[in-house]
Parts: structure tokens; sequence; C-alpha cells
């Protein structure tokens, strides 16, 4: 993508962030640490997930890919969560019912299984279940594996023979009642996904043949009448779209730009329409493109890889990271490893969150940060807040894995620290003035 004004300096507000506002020691504290499960033994925090229905919210936590479980907790809806596992073992890579856990989960309000609605539902993984080989949904103690494309399952049956490693999944999901859940595995180049209240999988297959890297983001877009599906692949540098208003699936266009474009996704509503947002990193920035350009762009499938194609004012804004006083280091951050839209403040529109788990802090290196962007009325993104873990230490890695946790009347941040062996709920911002006991 062509590089644009606007870039937004952290140094506008750090000096305004309390580092008492970052301590989980007191009570109620701003920030609450969840326990680590003793069946989990390394990189707790390398994957979250929440899913929520009404007043129950429900989180998963996982740790290494591919070769640790993950954990379920209850998160409640009025700061007190349970910070004590429900269930510690969920995604066993080991038994008859092997499952690989997810790069990527995806948290689901409803999902259909065995040809039952089931709430708080999770894509936790590819595996097997008896016979069936595919992509493992939990919903509470039900685990059922899903149909998945052939090329998926070919990549799969390798595994179980013994012939190669397990493959990668990468799961997003939109926030609707009756929600979409995309999915994609860069070993078979695929990616695919599973409409409202549906289990059999459609595919995404890009006009041109896509890298090795294919659907290592993804990323559902809620625009009016139907979604748009985002798959990044880095190694090209690109982003393929896909709009689906209910029927099949088509071709949008390719988003291509800056090296690594499409390392991390994200959506959601961000600006005044009632379109969600599309956000995008490369291996330095963070892009904002409008869903409604997105949602009325003319289809380009030849198009060359870029922006030309794009309708005039798609993109909104660029977020960068700029060196703070040598305080915190931009340099090596991982600005963008992780995005997520929350609504921190209650305002009804979503701020930009921002993982650097490489970023070092308070002389501590690689400790990791969580930096939160506002959309302000001149219509661009400004530096908000900047959060960190007061007991984080170096290579802790915070922010590396980010997910939303609506609570009342807002949403929270749930982040990971997988060096450390953590996940966190940040219940405060500088944006948020609301009555909270935690954030005073």
């Amino acid at each position: 993508m062509p590089r644009r004004a606007g870039s937004v300096a952290l140094a506008l507000l750090v000096g305004a962030c309390s580092w008492s506002r970052f301590d989980e020691v007191s009570e109620p504290a701003p920030v609450e640490v969840l326990e680590r499960p003793s069946a989990l033994k390394a990189g707790f925090g390398n994957v979250v997930a929440v899913a929520a229905q009404g007043e129950r919210v429900r989180a998963l936590v996982g740790g290494v890919p591919l070769a640790s479980p993950a954990a379920h907790f209850e998160l409640g809806f009025d700061e007190r969560p349970g910070i004590q596992a429900v269930s510690a073992v969920v995604c066993e890579s080991r038994g008859p019912r092997a499952c690989f856990l997810a790069t990527q989960p995806a948290g689901l309000r409803k999902f259909l299984l065995r040809g039952e609605e089931q709430e708080r539902c999770f894509a936790v993984g590819l595996g097997r279940d008896d016979s069936t080989l595919g992509l493992q949904v939990r919903c509470d103690a039900v685990s059922v594996t899903q149909p998945v494309p052939e090329v998926v399952e070919a990549a799969l049956t390798e595994v179980f023979e013994g012939a190669a490693e397990p493959p990668e999944l990468f799961a997003a999901s939109d926030r609707e009642e009756e929600p979409t859940l995309l999915a994609a595995t860069p070993r078979a180049k695929s990616a695919w996904f599973y409409p409202p209240l549906e289990s059999v999988p459609q595919e995404l297959v890009p006009p041109r043949a896509p890298g090795e890297q294919y659907g290592r983001a993804v990323a559902v877009v809620g625009i009016s009448g139907g979604r748009i599906f985002a798959v990044g692949d880095p190694g090209k540098s690109e982003v393929w779209l896909y709009r689906w208003l209910g029927e099949e699936p088509e071709v949008l266009g390719c988003l291509g730009g800056a090296a690594g474009l499409g390392r991390s996704l994200a959506a959601g509503r961000i600006d005044e329409d009632d379109e969600e947002e599309l956000v995008v990193a490369d291996n330095g920035d963070v892009w904002i493109l409008r869903g409604a350009a997105l949602a009325a762009a003319s289809p380009a499938p030849d198009e060359p890889c870029g922006v030309d194609w794009l309708p005039e004012g798609a993109e909104l804004d660029r977020l960068t990271c700029d060196d703070v006083d040598g305080s915190h280091v931009c340099e090596g951050s991982e600005f963008g490893a992780a995005l997520i839209v929350a609504d921190l403040d209650g305002d009804g529109s979503g701020e930009i969150i921002v993982g650097a788990p490489g970023m070092s802090a308070a002389g501590k290196r690689r400790t990791g940060a969580v930096l939160v962007y506002d959309w302000t009325q001149e219509g661009g993104a400004a530096f908000a807040d900047l959060r960190l873990l007061s007991s984080s230490t170096e290579g802790s890695r915070f922010g590396a894995a980010l997910a939303v946790a609506p609570q009342r009347g807002r949403d929270v941040i749930l982040a990971g620290a997988p060096g450390a062996n953590k996940a966190a709920l940040i219940y405060c911002s500088d944006l948020y003035t609301g009555e909270s006991a935690r954030c005073r």
C-alpha cells in the first residue's frame, strides 16, 4: 500500500499513562491475571479467544499451538471473572480424538453441532473424531469434528499416517447472534467458511496460485446483507478479499503493498457508519480500510494485487509505532503482531487495539505492550493509551495474542503474555470514564 501522511506518534499521550494503572496487585485490580492450569506446561497465553452469549462470557486460553491443550475460563459480565479454569484440557493432541490447537482459534456465540444449536463455542483446532477428520468445534463439554475441504482432509490423513507434522489452523468469526466461521490452513493453501448455523464448508479459492502462507491470518467483516472474508498471504504481501451475500462467494479483489501485508487481520465497527472496518497489518504499520467502501467495490479478481482497484476513500488511516524517548522502544516491537477492534469506552464505536509483544519498556527487553487507538471526530485514529503488565519480565511478550471480552456496557481486552506463561484481562483504559471499582 502507498505511504500516507498522518502517522500517529506515541509520544502524544504516553506521559499521561499512570504506571499504577497497570498494577494487577491492588484489589480490585485494573488487570486480572488468569491462573495457568498445571496441565499447560509452557506458553500459556499463546492463543486466546472469547465466546459470549448474553451475560455469559467464556474464554479459551491455550499454550503452544499444535502441541499444548487449552483451558476454559468463565469471565462473567460484571468485572468478576473466574481466574481458575473450569476445564483444563481442551484440544488434547494425544489419544483417539486428537486435536491440534489452532494458532488462532475463534469464539462463536452459536454453532450447529449434530443438528442442534449450541452456545458459546470455539473453533479450537484440526483433528479427528472417531473416523472423521476435520475442524474441531467445542461447545461446553461437547466436541464435534466438522467437515473440511478435501485438500485439508488429505493433509490431516498424512498426519495420522505419520507422514507429516500437524497443519496450523487460523480461524475467525463475527459477533452476530448467528455467526459465520472462517478458517484457513497454510499447509493446504486452503481457506473456507461455514455459513451461520451450517456445518458444510464453502471454499474460498483465489483466481491465481496462492503463496505458501495463504491463510496465515483471517478476518470476517460484517456488511449490510452479508460478509467480506479477508485471507492474508503475508509471504506474498497480499490479502485476498471475498464478498458473500448469502449465495456463492465472489472474489472481490487482492490487496497488495508493503512487505508482510496480511500478517494479522481484524474487523469491527470503527467509524460513524454501520459497516465494519477491516484492519490489516504489514511488517511495520497497521492500515484501516472502510467497510462501506469494500462493500460497494466492483469485483476486480483479475487486477494486480494493490489498492488501485479500491473505491475512493477506502483507506481510512495508517497507524505507526514511533520511538518514545527511549522508554518504549518501537524498534523490534512487532507492532501489529495481534489486532482486535473493541469498544473500550462503551460509546458504540470500536477502538483499534494493537499488540506489540516485542516492545521493550521500563528497561525490560521484549516485555511487550498493548496500544489503543481511538477514532476521532476529525476522522482519523489517534493514539490514546498504552497498557503494560506490571509483573512482566524480559521476554514476556505481552500482547502476542488478543481477544475482545464483552462486559456490561463495554468491552475489555484479554491479552496473552506467553513468555511469562500468563494471560490477563485489561479492564481499564484512559478512554473509559464510567463507574468501575477497578478503574479509579
